[in-house]
């Protein structure tokens, strides 16, 4: 009945909001353009945080092309003193001593290393004087507040430096912004993802979606202006709008979101900014100009970090845009936070954030989210002092059922992503706990220093959150906090015959359904009764409706990290044996081994050996390396039974440059990771590989036994074979499909 009356009002919303563009460009037409520029500081005092100090960020990148070049230097201040220095996103083995202010630095081309420092008694003529190597950069800090970018260029790199502005973080006021309640019981309400907007500026390609994100934010909107006890606020998890922040789109927002009965807060996502912006050290904050904007004119702030506190309760709003270089021109963000936290740790917290610092299982949430590094350096402070009690994300338009599932508790703290306010769930392989729209809101209601957590739809269904969930184990998921160069090498394979289960080997955490799963890696009786084997399996996830992303499944594979010997070849030897009842080599899915190759933090070699077809970023966007692409080898031969893969790295590597090999590149590590994928769309669209007797040998080059393990020379997989279609929409949505393709199979 909820079900068939949701219907009937959803059709209602379609033709009052969506289907009348006369109406809506009507109002549009008489809206005041949104305007806003950031307050740029004008002299030193106005720089100064509200710690009052001045805080200056110094970039060096490395431009050299040797693994081995090293930057070696030391900060120096003249009539200023630092209190606090800190270096930021350095990996591999860099070095920074905050006490000497010295540092070590790997100057490989692409690096980049931040440092920043919090200075007190500066004075008008105050220097920063920087040491790298044999050269010496001076710079008077009033001379940055003009342009505020300081730019040289070196043999092997490139310093840059500017001070770091604070306006748009700091602690509000709730009383400011209309939002009242008793100190100790009150409500609130979180909308994720409404990403709507207006449908009518033909600028995303996505009309469809919008139109039917409009009516459920309306259909959300009046959920929630019938609750009762009224909510004290309503803050929107990230994404407000579609697309990328154009005016349009926020001006529809706030003409929707003026029908809600609380006041509003907003949390900034990944759709409010161009995808291509691009953040430059000179602290541009031009890019966030509609979403400030718009912030004013609904609630009057005009931040992307904020705290404040109601009742026993401490509140953080975390900015999530997903943009390039973003949290590299901003690193005092997370300074501000960790002391944002300390001096509120005797409050139990609420902390927000768009994008989740927790594993969901999904393809999308592996390449679309913030590195590993940023995500552990988030981590590491809200679970510093045991305050942070929740963790609410949106980002993944997640089912309810979802939801709960890979809902988790860590070190105190609940992590929950939750279903979006407007925009239509992604496909999980599973039917959700209703059956209906999951789209609506979650209902935090506070006594004292407990909460209650429920989740309301637009048809008036309510799920209520568990009071604690299942323990994140990081051991049981140890590439989600670490990059694989920063695994311990084994050293040798462990486990290659699998008589040990698993033992060795290391898998992302892949989301499962509880019948019939899209995804299996377990060890089995090899088919032909010869010992134990690793059995792979992936299909396409059930329950994909018109309009649902449904993006290639690449996630179910199995690593193990291998230290690499001085001026040793190493020799990858396995078998394989293709499931004949789920697998065919003319689908878009397969098995392979992709071999990567490291030495510390740079990827030198990156190798996918297929079985059948394959997808071009097997391992996702943050796989890519500026200093080799993907190498492409067949080496599927059609034939029955076990087959026998022998691979000299050696003799792939010189198939791609005749004047390089193994030892040249000077790898610490190898990585094994045994997969299978899915382009996860059509009709049995699945495979199924059996691997075992797998052997990484390390030889002389030019001994008995390397002439012995030659390895097959495997030809490079025809480019019709490799998946690398953009993204298409189909009924308003992402896809990787074109139909054509993929259907008749």
């Amino acid at each position: 009945m909820k079900r068939r009356l949701f219907v009937k009002k959803f059709g209602q919303g379609l033709s009052s909001s969506v289907l009348l563009p006369e109406i809506l460009h009507s109002k549009h037409s008489t809206s005041p353009d949104l305007e806003y520029q950031y307050p740029v500081p004008g002299n030193i005092d106005q720089a100064k945080n509200d710690e009052g100090f001045l805080v200056l960020r110094i970039e060096i990148s490395g431009t050299s092309k040797n693994f081995k070049d090293r930057m070696k230097g030391k900060v120096q201040i003249k009539k200023a003193e630092i209190e606090r220095s800190r270096a930021y996103f350095n990996l591999g083995d860099d070095v920074f001593d905050t006490e000497r202010h010295t540092f070590d630095l790997s100057s490989t081309q692409s690096d980049q290393h931040i440092i920043t420092l919090w200075l007190s008694d500066v004075m008008d003529e105050a220097q920063v004087i920087c040491r790298v190597n044999e050269h010496r950069i001076n710079i008077t800090l009033s001379a940055l507040l003009p342009h505020n970018q300081f730019e040289r260029q070196f043999d092997h790199f490139i310093l840059r430096a500017n001070l770091l502005f604070h306006n748009e973080l700091g602690g509000i006021d709730t009383k400011d912004h209309r939002i009242f309640t008793p100190e100790e019981q009150f409500r609130f309400i979180i909308m994720a993802d409404p990403q709507g907007g207006d449908p009518y500026i033909d600028k995303s390609g996505s009309n469809a979606r919008v139109k039917i994100h409009n009516a459920f934010i309306e259909e959300s909107i009046k959920t929630a202006n019938a609750l009762d006890p009224y909510p004290a606020f309503t803050l929107i998890l990230g994404d407000f709008t579609d697309h990328q922040g154009e005016e349009e789109n926020f001006r529809q927002m706030i003409r929707f979101y003026d029908h809600l009965n609380s006041p509003i807060l907003l949390e900034i996502g990944n759709h409010e900014t161009r995808y291509r912006s691009e953040f430059t050290p000179g602290y541009n904050m031009s890019e966030f100009k509609n979403y400030f904007a718009a912030q004013k004119e609904i609630n009057g702030l005009q931040k992307l970090l904020y705290s404040f506190d109601l009742g026993m309760w401490h509140f953080i709003v975390w900015p999530d845009p997903l943009r390039s270089n973003f949290w590299e021109t901003h690193p005092h963000y997370f300074d501000w936070l960790e002391r944002d936290i300390e001096r509120n740790q005797e409050k139990p917290t609420f902390f927000f954030q768009h994008v989740p610092v927790h594993p969901i299982g999904i393809n999308p949430l592996v390449s679309y989210v913030n590195p590993v590094h940023i995500n552990r350096l988030l981590f590491n402070i809200l679970s510093r002092y045991g305050n942070v009690k929740y963790v609410f994300s949106g980002h993944v338009h997640i089912p309810i059922k979802s939801s709960l599932k890979t809902a988790v508790t860590y070190k105190g703290i609940n992590f929950i992503n939750l279903p979006p306010a407007g925009y239509r769930p992604r496909s999980f392989g599973e039917e959700d706990l209703y059956g209906g729209p999951c789209q609506g809101m979650c209902i935090i209601d506070v006594e004292r220093d407990n909460a209650k957590i429920s989740f309301k739809t637009v048809t008036h269904e309510v799920f209520r959150y568990p009071v604690s969930f299942p323990e994140y184990v990081s051991s049981n998921d140890p590439l989600w906090f670490k990059y694989k160069w920063e695994i311990a090498a084994e050293e040798k394979l462990v486990n290659g015959n699998f008589e040990q289960g698993l033992t060795g080997w290391m898998q992302k955490f892949v989301y499962k359904e509880d019948a019939d799963p899209s995804n299996i890696c377990e060890v089995r009786d090899a088919p032909d009764n010869s010992g134990k084997a690793l059995y792979l399996f992936v299909r396409k996830r059930d329950f994909d409706k018109p309009g649902q992303d449904r993006l290639p499944q690449t996630l179910n594979q199995l690593t193990q990290v291998v230290r690499a010997r001085d001026q040793e070849m190493p020799v990858i030897q396995f078998k394989y044996h293709v499931d004949k009842d789920h697998f065919n080599p003319a689908s878009w899915n397969s098995g392979f081994l992709w071999v990567e190759g490291y030495y510390q933090n740079h990827l030198l070699i990156n190798h996918v050996y297929a079985i059948g077809k394959i997808h071009s970023s097997i391992g996702g966007s943050y796989s890519r390396s500026p200093f080799t692409g993907y190498s492409f080898f067949d080496i599927y031969d059609g034939a029955a039974g076990w087959n026998t893969v022998l691979i000299n790295l050696n003799t792939d590597l010189r198939k791609i440059d005749k004047g390089i090999s193994f030892q040249d590149l000077g790898c610490d590590k190898i990585v094994l990771n045994f997969g299978v994928w899915t382009i996860n769309d059509g009709f049995m669209q699945e495979a199924g590989v059996f691997f075992k007797d797998i052997h990484v040998v390390f030889t002389d080059p030019d001994s008995a036994t390397a002439s012995r393990l030659n390895g097959r020379e495997y030809g490079f997989l025809d480019n019709d074979k490799i998946w690398s279609r953009g993204i298409g929409h189909v009924a308003g949505e992402h896809q990787y499909v074109r139909q054509e393709e993929v259907y008749p199979y």
